[in-house]
């Protein structure tokens, strides 16, 4: 697409400037005030490109910053806080209208197409959104931190322990954390109906994850127990006590391409056990095959 859209500038360059040397010759012979106004307009395009204020130069610059790649922590035996990881949704399909073998959705920040214009990376507000692109980038890489306001980097993740999750680099000045508020009335909720993910400037409790065994059966003997990395497990949202989800049902169309939501909502079978929705991976290094992981 970048690539489309930069064949297309330089056209659309060249016709501008053979346009302005006919208008230029025309303007000797006919000073219309039409000409003059178009000759602004050319004037006027050429400054904005110059300064880099064209929205397909904007658009370029979101891609550099948020799919540039990012390295993943190396794989060790637990995940530990500050380790850069992904959360995957393995078993979720990567299309509206998913195929056998086309599974895995990583969450992902999002900038809105009305918000390219005035911003080219994160900001308070910024929603998350369920993404088919697995590779490793700024837009889907995540840092482990603590709860409790503590300084842990190094310490192993446990089941149960709260957490927070920011966006691998940040171009705000200030650390920022996903969240979900419980819902009000004036909560941001999505097509699903369920509150989102956003991104916030602010630590408060709605920003405070758990990991917790995918196996609710198991759930009291993992409790406090290292949370090992690419094995499937449960993110649920301390201050609502209510999980992850990846609407898969609500696709919409983003910069880069069809993407789902992800909100808070918890999905069960008739077990009482969470289905696929909520189930996700700490990825700690490039995911080659989704399927072939440890159960927790």
């Amino acid at each position: 697409m970048a690539v489309i859209r930069k064949a297309i500038l330089i056209c659309f360059h060249s016709l501008l400037n053979n346009t302005r040397s006919l208008a230029s010759i025309s303007a000797s012979q006919n000073h219309s005030p039409f000409i003059y106004m178009f000759q602004e307009k050319i004037k006027s395009f050429l400054e904005m490109r110059d300064r880099g204020e064209l929205l397909v130069q904007k658009a370029r610059k979101l891609f550099c910053n948020l799919l540039k790649e990012v390295a993943l922590a190396v794989p060790s035996e637990y995940v530990k806080f500050g380790d850069v990881v992904q959360l995957v949704a393995p078993d979720m399909p990567r299309k509206c209208r998913g195929t056998e073998g086309e599974l895995g959705v990583a969450l992902s920040g999002l900038v809105g197409e009305k918000e390219v214009d005035s911003i080219q990376h994160y900001v308070e507000g910024s929603v998350m959104s369920g993404s088919s692109h697995l590779t490793p980038c700024v837009r889907n890489s995540f840092v482990i931190r603590s709860g409790d306001c503590l300084k842990r980097d190094g310490e192993p993740l446990k089941f149960g322990q709260d957490f927070n999750l920011c966006p691998v680099v940040n171009l705000s000045g200030h650390e920022l954390y996903v969240q979900s508020e419980v819902r009000r009335l004036d909560s941001q909720v999505g097509p699903s109906g369920y509150p989102e993910l956003s991104l916030t400037s602010h630590r408060n409790t709605y920003c405070r994850w758990r990991a917790l065994c995918w196996d609710p059966l198991q759930r009291p003997e993992t409790e406090g127990s290292p949370v090992p990395p690419n094995c499937r497990l449960v993110i649920n949202h301390a201050p609502s006590n209510r999980n992850m989800a990846v609407e898969h049902q609500h696709w919409f169309q983003t910069y880069f391409g069809m993407e789902c939501q992800v909100a808070v909502h918890t999905y069960k079978d008739v077990h009482r056990r969470e289905t696929s929705e909520n189930v996700w991976m700490l990825v700690t290094q490039k995911p080659k095959d989704l399927n072939a992981t440890v159960q927790a």
